[in-house]
C-alpha cells in the first residue's frame, strides 16, 4: 500500500469517526431541541414554585444527561464537563429543598454551558 492511498484511507476514517460522533451527539441531545425545552419548562415550573413538576422535568433531563454526557466529555474541556455535572447535581438538591434561588443558579449554570457545548468548537 503507497504512502498516498494510507493517508487518503486514514483521512476517509477519520471523517467518518467524526461524522458518527457528532451524528450521535445531536440524536441524543438535539432532536427536535429537547434539552432547550426541557431547561425552560424547568425553568418555569421554578418561577412558578411548582415543585412537582420541577421533579419531574428533572428527571427526564437527567435520564437524557446521563445517556450522553460521555459524548460531551469528549468534545469539551474537563474543568468545563466538571462544572456541568456539579450544577446538574446542585440542580437536584435545590429542586429537593425548594430552594428557588439555588434552583435558579444552577439552572441558569446548566443553560449557559449547555450554549457552549452545543457549539462545534466550544469556547473555553
Amino acid at each position: 500500500m503507497s504512502n498516498k492511498s494510507l493517508t487518503l484511507s486514514l483521512s476517509a476514517f477519520i471523517l467518518v469517526l467524526l461524522a458518527l460522533f457528532f451524528f450521535l451527539q445531536n440524536y441524543v441531545f438535539d432532536r427536535d431541541n429537547r434539552i432547550e425545552g426541557m431547561l425552560s419548562t424547568l425553568n418555569n415550573a421554578i418561577q412558578q414554585k411548582d415543585w412537582t413538576a420541577a421533579e419531574k422535568t428533572y428527571d427526564d433531563f437527567n435520564k437524557i444527561w446521563s445517556k450522553g454526557k460521555y459524548l460531551i466529555e469528549i468534545n469539551n474541556a474537563d474543568q468545563d464537563f466538571s462544572e456541568m455535572n456539579t450544577a446538574v447535581k446542585e440542580l437536584k438538591s435545590a429542586i429537593e429543598i425548594k430552594s428557588q434561588a439555588d434552583a435558579l443558579i444552577s439552572l441558569t449554570k446548566i443553560s449557559g454551558d449547555w450554549t457552549n457545548f452545543k457549539k462545534l468548537v466550544p469556547e473555553p
